[in-house]
């Protein structure tokens, strides 16, 4: 679907405002379960497939969430509908989260503080006036001085922006 044809992402579930406190920040991310790539896979095996959980302490039957390409939740048809008709599968579920492998834990971390570094800077380190030779890096820069005496230090490169910047976090907290 091409972008400008996106359905906006308004939320589809009401929450109360009665809740006595934000939720306290986790890794925790959902451990996915699989998913179905029509709304026709949704009808044809919905049954067996959300049906399968049961909770190992009372042995009853533990519901999937669902969620749609949009990042909506599917709770009933309607919604699985409304995904077919919005180009919104597929809709992928889970039962349960599991804490994130180390490498996406780390890309978080190192996320977080190159949010938490306003001196640091990331940008393409692309080939200049024929430098055949080296290779187009992603790179991680640290801004010192004033303004008309900047300087910017390179702290690490990476392939990817995500490579740059895990390298420079890792580099500044070994």
């Amino acid at each position: 679907m091409p972008p400008e044809a996106t359905p906006e992402r308004a939320p589809t579930i009401h929450v109360g405002t009665s809740w006595p406190r934000p939720a306290t920040e986790t890794s925790l991310m959902p451990k996915w379960a699989g998913e179905f790539v029509s709304y026709e896979d949704w009808v044809s095996k919905a049954t067996k497939r959300l049906t399968v959980a049961s909770s190992l302490v009372t042995g009853a039957q533990v519901p999937a969430i669902c969620v749609d390409a949009f990042g909506r939740r599917c709770t009933c048809g309607g919604d699985f509908m409304r995904a077919r008709d919005e180009g919104a599968y597929p809709v992928r579920y889970f039962f349960e989260c599991e804490e994130p492998e180390e490498e996406v834990a780390t890309l978080q971390a190192a996320l977080t503080w190159f949010g938490e570094h306003r001196n640091l800077e990331l940008d393409f380190d692309g080939k200049v006036y024929g430098d055949d030779d080296e290779p187009d890096l992603w790179r991680v820069t640290e801004k010192t001085g004033s303004i008309n005496d900047r300087e910017w230090d390179t702290i690490a490169h990476g392939e990817t922006p995500a490579a740059a910047i895990i390298a420079a976090y890792k580099r500044k907290n070994p």
